[in-house]
């Protein structure tokens, strides 16, 4: 059986692109358009993987994405022009210690580009290695 993805886009040319690529090679594919409607019926489709954008009209992606991670214990594929530049380390590392097995791919991407993320996640954990957040030292 092929393992279950959701793809979480608010644009609907992106939503079908993406949705498009990953059946044409058999993955079983829901797509939804809203926060709203990804969370609701996640639970039901129980997908391996949640392909979501970070930004998202009324309920954020990362929002979203932790939700449905908790609910489902999927992994994480963000997607977004932004997603893999520094100011978004701080939130991946953070969404790793909280338990949350996410990776990160910048928009635009091409077909080969997509697929081997998502196939590269399914079979591994971490696609970036998972360091921990500077601490303070200890102060007496």
């Amino acid at each position: 059986m092929s393992a279950k993805i959701l793809v979480v886009h608010y644009e609907i040319r992106i939503a079908e692109v993406v949705s498009e690529i990953l059946q044409g090679v058999g993955y079983e594919v829901r797509t939804e358009l809203s926060s709203a409607a990804a969370i609701q019926n996640a639970k039901a489709f129980t997908p391996r993987l949640l392909i979501i954008d970070l930004i998202m009209p009324l309920i954020s992606g990362l929002d979203v994405a932790q939700k449905i991670s908790k609910q489902t214990g999927c992994k994480i594929l963000f997607i977004n022009p932004c997603a893999t530049n520094g100011a978004f380390d701080d939130t991946y590392h953070e969404l790793q210690i909280q338990g949350c097995d996410c990776e990160a791919l910048a928009t635009p991407f091409d077909r080969k580009e997509l697929l081997e993320y998502v196939e590269t996640f399914l079979t591994n954990s971490r696609m970036r290695p998972f360091r921990l957040p500077a601490f303070l030292p200890c102060q007496n």
